[in-house]
């Protein structure tokens, strides 16, 4: 959703390039992404890098994460 001084985009957030530049001139971003098809560790990881790199290279110093911890079922088969 956009509103009064947020500005909704998308991109590649493990691709340090594209971050950058999607981020240049904003105060902050946040970050909500999932790839099922990719493995967890290799797509987490390579987001988070991508994000630290182009993030800093775009001169934002404020990250918000938004994870999907509460979708993920328990050993017991709960979520």
């Amino acid at each position: 959703m956009e509103g009064a001084g947020v500005r909704l985009v998308s991109g590649d957030v493990a691709d340090t390039d594209a971050v950058a530049d999607l981020a240049a001139g904003h105060d902050a971003a946040i970050m909500a992404a999932y790839d099922a098809s990719a493995q967890p560790d290799v797509f987490f990881t390579a987001a988070a890098r991508a994000l630290l790199d182009g993030l800093a290279r775009a001169r934002v110093g404020r990250l918000v994460a938004v994870g999907l911890a509460a979708t993920l079922e328990t050993t017991e088969g709960h979520s």
